[in-house]
Formats: structure tokens, sequence, C-alpha cells
């Protein structure tokens, strides 16, 4: 899903999962449920950051793991919709932004994994 959160230094894990969970609700209509099962298991699995403010790399890391929590729940919801395959396809598309991929390369990939 793109990302719309810009970096603040006192970001907290507790503070930027918080904001993810609203963003992805507000901004790109996550099922409510979801957006807190996302924040939750983010928060459980990277508890280790949460004693200081995160670095650049670890708002990073913490948004890219809040959104793959989410598209992996996504995919095991058990009746696929619009929503479903929107997030899936805008979340691999943000991945592949993360790894440098360009716009042109990003569509091929897209249609070559069909979403």
């Amino acid at each position: 899903m793109p990302h719309t959160l810009s970096r603040t230094p006192a970001h907290s894990l507790r503070t930027l999962c918080l904001s993810l969970a609203e963003e992805a609700c507000s901004v790109h209509e996550l099922p409510p449920l979801l957006a807190e099962e996302a924040k939750r298991v983010t928060m459980s699995n990277l508890a280790a950051l949460e004693a200081d403010p995160l670095s650049d790399g670890e708002h990073a890391r913490v948004r890219a793991y809040y959104w793959s929590v989410v598209r992996r729940r996504a995919l095991r919801m058990a009746t696929a919709s619009r929503f479903t395959a929107r997030a899936v396809r805008e979340s691999i598309a943000e991945d592949l932004r993360g790894a440098g991929f360009e716009e042109e390369r990003i569509s091929r990939e897209l249609e070559r994994c069909a979403v």
C-alpha cells in the first residue's frame, strides 16, 4: 500500500504502529480489525525496537513489516474482495519501489504475477 506517513524523528514503535493503523483505515479503507491485527503483530514481533526513537532504517523496516502483515492476512481472508486484490497489488508495488524498481518494471512484474 502507498505510505503517506512522513518520517518524524520522535516516532517510537508504538506511535508509528498507531499511525500506520489509522492511515490504513482512513486513507486505504482497510477493515479496522485487519489494521489492528497488523498493528498488534508488528508491535509484538518488533518489540526490540520499542526502547528508543526509531532511526530512518528502523522506521522503514516497521512500515514494511506492518504492510507485509496486512498483505499476508488479506490473502488468508475467507473471501476474496476488491480490497484484498487492491491491497496485495499496492503492497507488492510499494515493496518493488522500495527495492529501487522503475515504474515500468513494476508494471511488468505485477502483470507477470497476475495481480
